[in-house]
């Protein structure tokens, strides 16, 4: 299917973004990713697939608190005790091994809001540390354990460009070794057919919802004993297969609710 002209102006943009990163042109790099929020919207607007793929976008205040809820029930998995981040001292009651060493995913990351949330999290939990800890290196390695997927190849670029923008006021973040690890960690992917080859510390995200996968689709998760009634009912089900930790999603109130989905919860 050919690009539509907002997807080909949102591509266009992606790659003058890739340019003035890889010839270190500074000037030119902040005034295309000051026009990423004006161009989100265009595209969000326009975008006629939403109610097919089932997307529902999040506010990021709502994102921020499944965020720090769902670090600190696994940090509590690991040995921490906590009742709130703000008593995180890295180096003190959590090593920073501990937290380089985590593994995140969003499976279904869409504009990249829960990516986006877990690193103002995670960078500010660093930036508050009253230890010594090498900012630049852990800020990498923290980059480089973040997964995210989405079957929309605009919606992994414009993930992409909002990451690469909220990284471009950290002084010491080099975007040049930082864009390959996004474009190889942030990719299209319909993990439903296609899973994660490793499991994950942290699953979050706000899966597809609705009765939306079509025949074929419905027929390869019945052979395999998934319940199909609803798209986030899979991604939950996948998910726990996904997590050597635990999993933090936004989903409907119907799955507590309804009589239907006492079998599955």
């Amino acid at each position: 299917m050919p690009e539509t002209q907002e997807e080909m102006s949102f591509s266009n943009l992606y790659e003058s973004v890739k340019i003035a990163i890889n010839s270190s042109d500074e000037k030119s790099l902040s005034e295309l990713l000051s026009k990423v929020e004006s161009y989100e919207e265009k595209f969000l607007l326009n975008y006629s697939n939403r109610k097919d793929e089932g997307v529902y976008f999040t506010q990021k205040r709502i994102s921020d608190f499944i965020i720090s809820q769902t670090l600190i029930e696994l940090l509590k998995n690991k040995g921490v005790e906590l009742n709130s981040l703000g008593e995180i001292k890295i180096g003190k009651n959590l090593p920073a091994n501990t937290l380089r060493n985590m593994t995140f995913c969003d499976p279904a990351c869409g504009s990249g809001i829960f990516l986006l949330s877990l690193i103002d999290v995670l960078f500010d939990l660093i930036e508050k540390s009253s230890q010594k800890v090498n900012e630049n290196e852990l800020k990498i390695q923290i980059l480089i354990n973040i997964c995210g997927y989405d079957i929309n190849i605009i919606s992994i670029k414009l993930s992409i460009l909002k990451i690469l923008k909220r990284l471009s006021i950290e002084e010491i973040c080099n975007l040049k070794e930082i864009l390959p690890i996004l474009e190889r960690n942030i990719s299209k992917r319909n993990v439903i057919i296609k899973p994660p080859s490793i499991k994950f510390d942290m699953i979050i995200g706000n899966p597809p919802y609705g009765n939306i996968l079509d025949k074929s689709l419905k027929n390869y998760l019945k052979e395999r004993n998934y319940f199909t009634k609803d798209i986030y009912c899979v991604f939950l089900a996948l998910a726990i297969q996904w997590s050597k930790g635990i999993i933090g999603f936004l989903i409907p109130k119907s799955f507590l609710l309804r009589q239907g989905y006492l079998k599955f919860r």
